[in-house]
């Protein structure tokens, strides 16, 4: 992801004008949120719900230069995907960068031993929930300092990186389409409460 702090410029601003900051930000809520993505891409995993090509040559790179449609194509074609989880996750932590204005760093330090010990897809969501976790109890004042809250959260973002590249997947490019199709969306993506 080479552009990542101009995404979470554009996920923040993009998630303001929909009105999720419109109340206070709760930092544990966001943490759960970002919770509940891991989850779901973790069932998209299970459920074997990839975007893959069907009988016509649609790629997401096609679905991205639709402009009538593209809303109904992304619906068909990429939502409930692993794919599309996995641009949330990223999406929901770049929005609470672009938040609190932070630079965020996907390079430069190693992920955690424990990463190379988990060898499924189950197994390293597992690690990246137990890392959004440590952020949460950082923020909420519930573990000593070595555990900072942005390394954590960049941890995240390297794990759902490494994750995707394995498995050839672009979700830079998959980010983009999200963050497209969330801009489509109504005020608070329809009656969301957060």
């Amino acid at each position: 992801m080479n552009n990542i702090n101009e995404l979470a410029k554009a996920a923040y601003e993009n998630a303001k004008a929909k009105g999720f900051y419109d109340k206070p930000v709760s930092i544990p809520e966001r943490m759960a949120l970002i919770h509940s993505e891991l989850s779901e891409a973790l069932e998209a995993d299970r459920k074997d719900r990839y975007f893959k090509y069907r009988e016509e040559e649609i790629t997401v790179e096609n679905i991205l230069t639709i402009d009538i449609g593209f809303r109904q194509a992304y619906e068909d074609w990429v939502k409930g995907t692993f794919e599309e989880e996995m641009a949330d996750v990223v999406i929901r932590i770049l929005d609470l960068a672009g938040y609190e204005e932070k630079f965020v760093d996907v390079y430069t330090n190693a992920m955690p031993g424990m990463w190379e010990k988990a060898l499924t897809i189950a197994e390293r969501i597992a690690v990246l929930h137990a890392h959004v976790s440590k952020a949460c109890k950082v923020n909420m004042g519930g573990l000593p300092g070595g555990y900072l809250f942005w390394p954590q959260l960049e941890f995240v973002l390297r794990g759902c990186r490494d994750i995707c590249t394995e498995k050839g997947i672009d979700l830079e490019l998959h980010v983009k389409a999200k963050m497209r199709y969330n801009s489509l969306r109504p005020r608070m993506h329809g009656g969301k409460k957060y």
